[in-house]
């Protein structure tokens, strides 16, 4: 359950903001890329940056 009372499974991602810490690889990846896919604006922190610009590439469509 969250704060609200509905449980995370049952949450639409779509128009939410999902923040992810070290999102560039293994869980977080997977997560940001699921995020996007259903919708959700992604923000991610990772050093270094260059990390961040290709992940966001990737799931935004632009990169490989």
């Amino acid at each position: 359950m969250t704060a609200t009372g509905v449980p995370v499974e049952e949450r639409a991602l779509a128009g939410q903001t999902v923040a992810l810490i070290g999102g560039s690889a293994g869980i977080g990846l997977d997560t940001a890329r699921r995020a996007r896919a259903e919708g959700a604006a992604v923000v991610l922190t990772e050093k270094p940056a260059q990390y961040v610009a290709a992940v966001l590439g990737s799931i935004n469509g632009s990169g490989s």
